[in-house]
């Protein structure tokens, strides 16, 4: 997420664009939102916000207003003002229609709920997205959901950073461009699309935001390397490098403890004295691993959501 922020801030700095982005949070001010949210907010969020605590809604007017949509990026105080006031909405409608799904299965048909919380808004409440942890069968946890009407959504990448690294492509390539005189804010540039009718709202968003896998990561085991998983495209290599550190990825801690976990196990099966030959670990302890192996290729699968591919380079090996 650093260098995510200072490609975006060299960006405004070319444009010379006004921003209203303020300091960053404390770890304690972000506990504090968490604990009365009831949910722990995602790393890449967390990082995002002691980076920058969202935008300040009383300069935003005079700045460039630069987010989708014409809205502004929520800090904290207003994170939880506004799952506040969703919270009495949510009291009085509950989930009537809460087993029924839209967006291609991907969104449950809920207008608000506990396990939404909203990142971003704009000053008239008309937009906004929302980071959803209630969604459908075919969604993820934590996938970035815009309003697209009064009671529908569509998401728009399956992680807060994935959004962003999106949004940024769009913003550099010019495909959104401020537009003073009509409108006042950052606009997609065919935005006439839109007016005329030549296309439906959610295919227009679909386009700018597609959700097929962006990244390619290998996954496989190299004693000593203390990773395992590996760049497979140019996306990935641009965005992680070669070797991609744990703690880039959008992973629970949980699933970080494992991977540490299984890297340092497999360490073990090269002898270190003499590595090139037989390994020390028993055939039992060689299929022991690579259960552990493949249990968690699945989970990093379902975790990393549709934007990841993760290609199992894996090998396992057997001792006679």
């Amino acid at each position: 997420m650093e260098t995510l922020w200072q490609r975006l801030e060299q960006f405004f700095a070319a444009q010379q664009w006004p921003v209203a982005l303020r300091p960053g949070a404390s770890e304690v001010e972000i506990a504090a939102v968490e604990a009365a949210l009831g949910l722990p907010l995602p790393a890449d969020l967390r990082t995002s916000l002691r980076i920058h605590n969202g935008e300040d809604w009383q300069q935003w007017r005079q700045c460039i207003r630069w987010m989708i949509r014409d809205t502004f990026l929520l800090p904290l105080d207003e994170i939880l003002r506004h799952w506040n006031l969703q919270q009495t909405y949510y009291a009085q409608w509950g989930e009537e229609f809460g087993d029924e799904y839209h967006d291609q299965d991907r969104i449950r048909n809920v207008i608000f709920h506990p396990r939404r919380i909203p990142i971003a808004n704009g000053l008239a409440e008309e937009s906004g997205l929302w980071l959803d942890f209630t969604p459908g069968p075919a969604g993820v946890a934590g996938q970035v959901i815009m309003d697209i009407t009064e009671c529908e959504f569509i998401v728009l990448a399956p992680t807060f950073r994935a959004f962003l690294v999106r949004y940024l492509e769009l913003l550099e390539t010019g495909v959104y461009l401020y537009e003073a005189e009509t409108y006042g804010y950052v606009i997609p540039q065919n935005l006439d699309a839109l007016h005329t009718g030549a296309v439906r709202l959610d295919d227009f968003y679909r386009r700018l935001f597609p959700l097929t896998a962006r990244y390619r990561l290998r996954y496989f085991f190299d004693a000593g390397s203390g990773v395992c998983l590996w760049s497979g495209n140019n996306a990935a290599r641009t965005d992680y490098g070669i070797a991609i550190i744990l703690e880039q990825l959008p992973l629970p801690p949980e699933t970080r403890q494992e991977m540490e976990r299984l890297i340092t196990w497999y360490d073990t099966s090269l002898d270190w004295n003499e590595p090139a030959g037989p390994t020390p670990w028993s055939p039992e302890e060689c299929v022991r691993f690579g259960r552990a192996a493949r249990a968690l290729l699945q989970r990093l699968r379902v975790q990393l959501g549709p934007a990841y591919e993760v290609v199992d380079e894996f090998k396992a090996f057997y001792e006679a």
